[in-house]
């Protein structure tokens, strides 16, 4: 498979299915060492890195290397991914999105799987092995949560009929994110992992996912970006600006902000409040 194909529905619905199956396999062999006395290594400070981030890792870039599309892995050297900016479409992966929740064995981890095209999410696949859900979608939807035996279930975002709930993040607080939590008309609730987070908004169990600032980077986003989307949502960051995934800089600088159409107005709105 090559980059030439890609852009169509039907290359689309290859690579999703096989994003899926790698997901899957990932999440054993996350739990497998979830379940184990594993040891924890610091990449940087508040950084952490375990055997399971390594290992689902390889997996997922092993199993998608014969599409011949660069594989954007955050456990991977750069040198692995360096022709992404370049290339007509390109995977992007977390394969344990939530380290820190892994280790503290919250049980909120997710391995997130994505495809960008021309620059923009298209696919994305987002798997919850301890929590036993998964989402996914192509671009064009439907959305949709899979059960253990495989069926399917469409997701559709809806515009809060009360008061929305609004997650943010639990392990990272900038004072600017503080601040709008103090002002926005809108109740709020932290959850871990990204993937989590985009879990808990797809499936009607919050309204939206905010993030002021540094969020991550482009593996975080790709597929809840692509999933979103998919359902009837809007993702920008916090400037209302669409993410760009052949940008150099993989660092998602100026936040996330998750919602459907109107509440992301909404959201956008006060942001600039607390940024200007």
């Amino acid at each position: 498979m090559s980059d030439r194909v890609a852009g169509s529905s039907h290359f689309r619905s290859e690579v999703l299915e096989q994003m899926v199956k790698l997901a899957y396999e990932a999440g054993e062999k996350i739990m497998g060492v979830y379940a184990s006395a594993f040891t924890v290594e610091m990449k940087g400070a508040d950084d952490p890195v375990t055997a399971a981030d390594r290992e689902a890792n390889e997996w997922i870039v092993n199993g998608l290397t014969h599409f011949g599309l660069p594989i954007v892995a955050e456990e991977s050297a750069p040198s692995r991914y360096a022709a992404y900016a370049g290339a007509k479409a390109s995977f992007f992966v977390d394969p344990l999105d939530g380290t820190r929740e892994f280790v503290a064995r919250s049980g909120e981890f997710c391995v997130m799987i994505g495809l960008a095209e021309e620059g923009a999410a298209t696919a994305g696949v987002i798997h919850c092995p301890a929590a036993g859900r998964t989402i996914a979608a192509t671009l064009n939807g439907p959305a949709y949560e899979l059960d253990a035996q495989g069926a399917r279930t469409s997701l559709r975002l809806a515009e809060p009929t009360g008061r929305p709930l609004v997650l943010v993040s639990r392990s990272h607080r900038p004072v600017e994110l503080e601040r709008w939590v103090n002002c926005v008309d809108a109740d709020t609730r932290t959850k871990g992992s990204a993937g989590f987070k985009a879990m808990f908004v797809l499936t009607g169990q919050a309204n939206a996912y905010t993030y002021i600032g540094g969020a991550g980077c482009r593996w975080d986003a790709c597929a809840p970006d692509a999933i979103l989307r998919a359902a009837g949502g809007v993702v920008t960051d916090q400037f209302g600006r669409p993410f760009d995934y052949r940008a150099r800089d993989l660092r998602n600088s100026e936040g996330f902000v998750a919602a459907p159409p109107q509440l992301h107005a909404m959201l956008l709105a006060s942001l600039q409040k607390v940024l200007v």
